[in-house]
């Protein structure tokens, strides 16, 4: 509850204590401290060590407790993802989600966060139609079981996965259901960052608002506490979008350089960088720095090498047209912008979105 609070330092400090206390002891509290652990990662972005990540796999497969083998093989996904190794994470998360799809809900009864673990590891590499499934699975469990405090995290992550996939009037409902369920709770910090979701999905759902949801997204950067965790990092992309969908390019370019920590996007995950890429390839097409934007989008193709995750493409793609229309090249550009959208990122609303901006 401390780490939902946005209390992170106690929360980890409590974990921390009741770990030292069982060292060397295989306990079955081990892994389900150490997932709980994970849950505090997934919110401040500070995970557990790699040594013992591998200590809960290896207990939950010894003690046959199958809910927490999806929950340590998620957040073994989570830990290899955040790291860029992923040569793994395909194979992890095929077996996650093979079983929990194999086990029934009261399995989860006590322990609905793990959806949560699952889904936002399987939305980090693209993964958009199973992550909604386990968060929306999750979502049902927690409400039949009364564990609202794991409610909007879910909820957030199922805001997420819809933007990306274009469900646009489903994203802001969940986003909305996010921070309601988190102001009830006094979740600061989550309801902070469904508030930043909100404005997202607001953004793209009504060109017109883009000002009042950029107000909202404001609302929320300056309410959430100076950091990196993922919650910060959401809201500067957030602002970033809406920096460029208010016609403010300079401020979107900054917003990234700044949140990336430098022109290679160091700072951020590799999953991610296309999607920022993109963003800087749009916003300095509209600033006249058209090397500058072609330098970028060759960053993005070649981050975006994985054929496992085919939105890193899309994206790249999407920077690529950018770069081709500036030069008056438009046949090209809508070509790759109809290739990146082929490859099922976006539906409706994006689409209409890249073909406008290319005509």
């Amino acid at each position: 509850m401390e780490c939902v609070l946005g209390h992170y330092a106690e929360a980890t400090a409590l974990l921390t204590s009741e770990l030292d206390a069982l060292d060397g002891v295989a306990s079955p509290d081990v892994p389900k401290l150490i997932v709980r652990y994970g849950f505090i990662g997934l919110l401040s972005g500070s995970f557990p060590s790699r040594e013992r990540i591998e200590l809960a796999v290896r207990l939950a497969a010894e003690q046959g407790d199958q809910p927490t083998r999806v929950a340590v093989t998620a957040l073994n996904a989570l830990h290899l993802t955040v790291a860029g190794k992923f040569d793994e994470v395909k194979a992890l998360l095929d077996e996650a989600s093979g079983v929990v799809d194999a086990l029934p809900d009261a399995a989860f009864t006590l322990h609905p966060e793990y959806f949560s673990l699952l889904g936002w590891a399987e939305g980090l590499v693209g993964r958009y139609s199973d992550a909604e499934r386990h968060l929306n699975r999750g979502m049902t469990i927690c409400q039949d079981s009364g564990h609202v405090f794991v409610l909007p995290l879910l909820l957030a992550g199922l805001s997420n996965m819809r933007v990306q996939i274009g469900q646009l009037a489903d994203a802001r409902r969940a986003a909305r259901q996010a921070r309601e369920v988190a102001q009830q709770i006094n979740a600061s910090d989550l309801a902070n960052l469904a508030l930043a979701l909100e404005a997202l999905s607001l953004m793209w759902l009504d060109r017109h608002q883009a000002r009042s949801a950029m107000d909202m997204a404001e609302r929320a950067a300056a309410a959430l506490p100076p950091g990196t965790d993922w919650a910060c990092l959401s809201t500067a992309y957030i602002l970033a979008m809406g920096a460029r969908l208010n016609d403010d390019p300079q401020r979107s370019r900054t917003l990234i350089l700044d949140v990336g920590r430098g022109s290679d996007l160091p700072s951020l995950l590799s999953t991610m960088r296309p999607m920022y890429f993109e963003m800087l390839c749009d916003a300095s097409v509209a600033l006249g720095k058209i090397d500058q934007a072609s330098e970028w989008a060759q960053q993005a193709i070649r981050c975006a090498t994985r054929p496992d995750m085919p939105h890193q493409r899309a994206y790249a793609l999407a920077a690529v047209a950018h770069v081709q229309r500036a030069r008056g090249e438009f046949s090209a550009a809508m070509r790759s912008f109809d290739s990146g959208f082929s490859r099922r990122l976006w539906e409706r609303d994006w689409k209409d979105y890249g073909r406008g901006v290319v005509t």
